[in-house]
């Protein structure tokens, strides 16, 4: 079970920080903010659906991998494309976005599986918590220079 809940505690830092990091980094994005966080906004309500797919059809490596994959490339898309054009910028923000959601959503289902009842709303709270104080340095990293 400790080995459960460090794979878990490491899982949650990573999700929750770069979620939060999609979130602050919007406003920086080319094309118009509010399209940007309305199309992010839609996708997230989907994903957190598609996570509780992708875990009970993949199982939770799979589904883990699938979503940080799918973030990381519409991430990397962003980074790399050079134009104006609003659609491949929602595109882009809204697939990175769903994979990383995706990934958040997994994080909380798989607590459930992983964890015996007893222990379940300890191990929860406990990554849960130490989630978002990681959270707490995503401002930060965003305003790097």
């Amino acid at each position: 079970m400790l080995i459960n809940l460090i794979v878990m505690l490491v899982q949650w830092t990573v999700v929750s920080f770069c979620y939060y990091q999609i979130c602050f980094q919007v406003k920086y994005l080319k094309g118009d903010i509010f399209i940007n966080n309305i199309s992010g906004g839609i996708t997230e309500a989907f994903s957190y659906a598609v996570g509780g797919v992708l875990l009970s059809f993949l199982g939770l490596k799979k589904g883990l991998i699938s979503g940080y994959m799918l973030g990381t490339i519409g991430m990397f898309s962003l980074l790399i494309y050079q134009g104006d054009s609003q659609i491949w910028l929602s595109i882009f923000i809204c697939s990175s976005k769903f994979g990383i959601t995706s990934s958040f959503g997994i994080c909380y289902f798989a607590n459930n599986e992983i964890f015996p009842a007893q222990a379940v709303v300890f191990c929860l709270g406990t990554c849960a918590a130490i989630g978002h104080i990681a959270s707490i340095f995503s401002p930060e990293v965003a305003e790097l220079k």
